[in-house]
């Protein structure tokens, strides 16, 4: 967690698919979807290898950054 409002869950291990991932009490939206999730919950996430799984509070700052349509990591 990077303050109240990101949460990076990066990949751990060699070929992981999927991860679960905690998000804390609160409106969460997955930074790169945009799909939204119900905080105080855990949750099993799509790993793929060109983007890291984060997620940004609604309604804080973080969630105001756009970001080009494709992102090549």
């Amino acid at each position: 967690m990077f303050g109240r409002n990101l949460i990076v869950s990066p990949v751990l291990f060699e070929g992981e698919k999927r991860r679960e991932i905690y998000l804390p009490e609160g409106k969460w939206s997955d930074f790169f979807t945009g799909k939204l999730y119900a905080g105080n919950r855990n949750y099993t996430i799509d790993t793929p290898l060109n983007r890291i799984p984060v997620f940004s509070k609604k309604k804080s700052l973080i969630e105001s950054i756009s970001l080009p349509e494709e992102v090549n990591l």
